[in-house]
């Protein structure tokens, strides 16, 4: 093999290599996007919902809370769930 040959075979080795390494990157910069939009997509709004879901839950609890409050004060404290026991 010649010299000249010789010369070549290293830079053009690392040269391919580089390539490789490039379109290994591409690929895995790609996922990662796809990745990104459906953790976006899919997670984000999920967590919206239930966020919404949360909310409404302890609006009612506050609402049931106040509304026993106010049973609790007209009728007096001991009697206010009368009706609503089960009879023994």
């Amino acid at each position: 093999m010649r010299l000249a040959h010789k010369l070549i075979i290293a830079p053009g080795t690392a040269i391919v290599l580089l390539l490789v390494f490039g379109a290994i990157t591409i690929h895995a910069m790609r996922t990662e996007r796809l990745a990104l939009a459906d953790i976006y997509e899919n997670r984000v709004t999920n967590l919206l919902a239930s966020t919404q879901a949360s909310s409404k839950s302890a609006e009612i609890h506050s609402a049931v809370y106040r509304l026993s409050a106010n049973v609790a004060g007209s009728r007096g404290a001991c009697d206010c769930f009368a009706d609503l026991r089960r009879p023994a």
